[in-house]
């Protein structure tokens, strides 16, 4: 299988660390699983505990609160978005059994999946229209990015890095950056990947309307074992439907 070359991105910006961006983020973590906590009908045992593990990877990770204080300079939309993420994905992972460790580690993924988009013009992600072929050439780019900058932090676990590098890779092996497929994609990556897609396509974006609900999981539901892996699909409809089995009334409109 050919695979794609990294490409290295420009020398990593010098952020500031910053307590405000560490309690904006929890905020905002706590407030987005409380918002949900109807639809994926999460508890408040649950609703600490992942809290807690994206705590514990500020206290652990000067370089985790450093990135994040750049993406926050980015805008509201890669923020909230990656704390988003970050919330479901915990709360996914702890459905499938993962150990602390490892809910630590895919805490940290999550919220810096998205942590390359610093190397990528500002106006394309604003762009009210479809991209030119050159314009999503260069957003391709952008888990590569986030997976070299990574990287160079000692302080971030390897699997995280890996989300930021995967999160865009089908099971099918028609992603980006690399075409990896099935379980060459990190389990981590694959949680990321399904959450990420929700998460996207229920906000609005400058290029189109927030898809309901109903049409998003219907996506994801057709999508599973193709776009998505099926354990980590079928455990995020289960979460989202109350273990109640997907049926015609979630089929895509």
């Amino acid at each position: 299988m050919r695979v794609a070359p990294l490409e290295s991105p420009p020398t990593a910006p010098v952020v500031a660390q910053s307590r405000d961006v560490r309690i904006e983020a929890i905020f905002a973590l706590t407030s987005h699983l409380h918002k949900v906590r109807a639809l994926f009908a999460l508890d408040d045992r649950q609703i600490r505990y992942a809290v807690k593990h994206v705590m514990d990877q500020f206290k652990d990770n000067p370089a985790l609160l450093a990135n994040l204080q750049e993406m926050r300079d980015q805008g509201d939309v890669v923020f909230s978005h990656s704390v988003g993420v970050c919330s479901l994905s915990v709360v996914l992972a702890m459905d499938l059994d993962y150990s602390d460790d490892e809910l630590k580690a895919l805490a940290a993924g999550a919220l810096l999946h998205d942590v390359g988009k610093m190397y990528v013009d500002d106006k394309i992600w604003q762009m009210p229209r479809r991209l030119t072929d050159e314009e999503f050439a260069q957003v391709r780019k952008h888990p590569g990015f986030g997976y070299q900058m990574l990287r160079r932090f000692p302080q971030v676990d390897e699997r995280a890095a890996r989300v930021a590098h995967e999160h865009h890779e089908r099971y099918d092996g028609l992603g980006y950056p690399r075409g990896i497929k099935g379980e060459e994609i990190h389990p981590f990556a694959r949680i990321v990947s399904v959450v990420d897609v929700f998460d996207a396509l229920t906000s609005k974006r400058p290029y189109r309307e927030a898809w309901s609900v109903e049409r998003a999981l219907a996506l994801i539901y057709e999508e599973s074992g193709r776009a998505f892996g099926q354990l980590e699909a079928e455990a995020f409809l289960r979460r989202a439907t109350r273990g109640a089995r997907p049926n015609r009334r979630y089929q895509r409109r």
